[in-house]
């Protein structure tokens, strides 16, 4: 009989009181659904839940599926801020010492902000966790946010963008139920033992348009383009939705900046800058960025990118926050090497 220990991290922020008592009906129906898979499949589910709002509490480590009280969430109400790489942190910890020799590990995530308030875990250490843990090959993680933004708050600490979906709150009896379906159907399957892309893999397009949930694929790279993660001295090339992103350092007016990409849309790359002590508001930048990244990343030759553009970068005016978009402007980096 296979064993699986399933880590369910569940916010309990303020936020969630809005659509807390259909969140406590998808939970029950997550556990009590977990509960009939094991005993159709033959599958000894072990459970574990997190809940987190600016502290992180354990309140079921590692218990039989079948002694799990469903109503265990409803002890735990909303409140609170958002530490959610300390939920997810302090779970990895919990799990080292409770794994109870599972032959999978899952670990779940549902939240419908964004981290504010850990105070022990930040994004690049999760991701590293998450990474070695992955390599072991008998570990998957999914996120479930219900922000535009799902995808890339998931990829930022290591989930990959196949794992991650948005699910609409007040359908999460719905959600919860798919969720528990994909995770009994990696349970039952003899062939794997973890995956990275447990949405994608194992739930099907039909049954999350019925449950309210948006996956989405790993981006592809473009022709000719680094892949995604790979370092380049400062630069390190991704991709976002659909396209191209990129997370690096450029040098702003003697300041370092940090640009994010978000989207590529037709011949601009629309982002954020953001520095320490330099007030960047959002701009649009140019498409020349990527010429850029692309020429630091090795690749010589660009087709359609005369090799004087890559000499640029973009800087932003100052603006009002949450203003209008500020305007872009190119300034020649002389000293900036390729």
């Amino acid at each position: 009989m296979s064993k699986v220990l399933v880590n369910f991290i569940q916010d309990r922020s303020g936020s969630m009181q809005s659509v807390w008592q259909e969140t406590l009906s998808g939970f029950n129906k997550f556990v009590e659904d977990l509960r009939a898979s094991a005993r159709k499949d033959g599958v000894e589910y072990l459970f574990s839940l997190t809940t987190f709002d600016t502290l992180v509490e354990i309140p079921v480590a590692s218990q039989s599926i079948e002694i799990v009280d469903v109503d265990i969430l409803a002890k735990h109400g909303p409140r609170g801020s958002t530490a959610l790489y300390d939920a997810v942190g302090i779970t990895l910890q919990n799990i080292a010492a409770n794994q109870h020799d599972a032959d999978k590990i899952i670990v779940v995530i549902v939240t419908d902000g964004h981290e504010n308030s850990s105070r022990e875990w930040d994004k690049d250490k999760l991701h590293s966790a998450i990474d070695s843990r992955l390599k072991e090959g008998n570990w998957s993680f999914t996120y479930l946010g219900t922000q535009p933004e799902t995808w890339n708050d998931a990829s930022a600490f290591g989930v990959a963008f196949a794992g991650a979906a948005r699910y609409t709150p007040r359908r999460a009896g719905a959600a919860y139920s798919a969720l528990a379906s994909s995770i009994s159907r990696l349970a039952a399957d003899e062939s794997r033992r973890g995956t990275p892309a447990l949405m994608a893999d194992y739930l099907s397009e039909k049954e999350a348009v019925e449950a309210g949930i948006q996956k989405r694929a790993e981006p592809k790279s473009e022709k000719g383009s680094p892949q995604r993660g790979k370092e380049n001295h400062k630069l390190a090339i991704s991709e976002g939705t659909g396209s191209f992103a990129l997370d690096g350092v450029i040098p702003t007016g003697g300041k370092t900046a940090k640009p994010h990409v978000s989207e590529y849309a037709g011949d601009g790359v629309r982002g954020v800058l953001s520095g320490d002590g330099v007030d960047l508001k959002p701009v649009e930048l140019a498409l020349t960025l990527k010429c850029l990244s692309w020429r630091r990343a090795g690749i010589k030759r660009v087709r359609s990118f005369p090799a004087a553009r890559c000499w640029r970068y973009v800087s932003a005016r100052p603006g009002r926050v949450g203003g209008r978009q500020a305007r872009a402007r190119h300034r020649e980096v002389p000293g900036w090497t390729l």
